[in-house]
């Protein structure tokens, strides 16, 4: 059994049903355990009663987690949830005692499975992802050479070790600035292939692929999806990370400040942007949820088409029925 977890609030529901749907799709027997981030969420989700899916509160986290809990009031929101991150796994493993777990984002979505491949992610303690930057949109000197996107736990002496680490860094000190070789959660990802012999840096390109990198590629779609290095070395894409991207107000996509060619808007943006008007349907007409981002975008369907734009936005009046 693979078990995922994840955390959003009602703003992001639409993109973590998305990513529900997207492992059911991949992954014959997983779990993903949710961390609903307000009040709002964790009914909706309890209500939903997904199949493969267990519903937290973060007040549940914070009872057994008192560290946690007495740093909650020094944060702002976007770096309390980052503080939570391992926390939540450390959560998962006291609790339900899974042989493993992996964090991943809400707003990435699944084009493959990772644990078909000649050399399964699962097979080690600890596995990170890297960025893979295009170089021209490289932070790592700033946020990390490794991406907290995907992030890959055994429930073992070796990997309870690194956790511990994470998540006492966490505690200390987790804000959105870069300081003293520090940056949130995730750039204290980079030394651990340095301090952990256990932790396995993960080599294949496919996963996270991203709006950071997607221009290193091209896109090949067979029987499934794949990614190609200029030297031909071709990758499944297990996964996109679609940080940055947001349906806006206006019939406007906001994918961030990155050139995007019209394979990755084919192949990857697309799809993910027929699921998430999916949900957004789904979600107002069964709980009448009405956020500012989502409704005006509701009777917008099929065609996509690209606008010149200081932002690269892209304006979907066109996407109709």
């Amino acid at each position: 059994m693979q078990n995922f977890c994840t955390l959003f609030d009602t703003a992001y529901l639409h993109k973590g049903l998305a990513l529900y749907d997207s492992l059911k799709q991949h992954i014959e027997k997983f779990h993903l355990y949710i961390v609903a981030c307000d009040e709002q969420a964790y009914k909706i989700l309890k209500q939903l009663n997904l199949e493969f899916a267990t519903t937290i509160s973060v007040g549940e986290i914070e009872k057994i987690d008192t560290e946690l809990f007495a740093v909650k009031s020094t944060r702002s929101r976007v770096e309390y949830l980052w503080t939570m991150t391992p926390c939540i796994i450390h959560y998962i493993f006291s609790k339900y005692k899974t042989e493993n777990c992996t964090y991943i984002d809400a707003d990435i979505y699944f084009f493959n499975s990772p644990f078909e491949l000649k050399e399964p992610i699962d097979k080690t303690s600890v596995t990170i992802t890297p960025h893979w930057y295009t170089p021209k949109y490289d932070q790592s000197k700033t946020t990390g050479i490794y991406c907290v996107q995907y992030v890959y736990f055994r429930n073992n002496i070796e990997g309870n070790e690194v956790l511990s680490y994470w998540r006492k860094s966490c505690i200390e000190w987790c804000y959105n600035r870069s300081e003293n070789g520090k940056f949130g959660d995730q750039k204290y990802l980079d030394v651990w292939p340095t301090l952990f012999p256990q932790v396995k840096v993960c080599e294949h390109r496919g996963f996270g692929v991203a709006a950071w990198n997607v221009q290193q590629y091209n896109i090949i779609n067979s029987t499934k999806l794949f990614i190609q290095l200029t030297n031909k070395e071709k990758y499944e894409a297990v996964f996109y990370h679609f940080h940055y991207f947001h349906l806006r107000k206006n019939n406007q996509i906001d994918i961030g400040p990155y050139i995007i060619n019209n394979q990755a808007y084919q192949y990857f943006y697309k799809p993910y942007i027929d699921k998430l008007i999916e949900k957004c349907i789904f979600l107002k007409n069964k709980f009448g949820l009405e956020n500012e981002f989502i409704l005006p975008l509701l009777p917008i369907k099929k065609k996509l088409r690209r606008i010149i734009h200081p932002c690269y936005r892209l304006n979907i009046k066109e996407y109709k029925k």
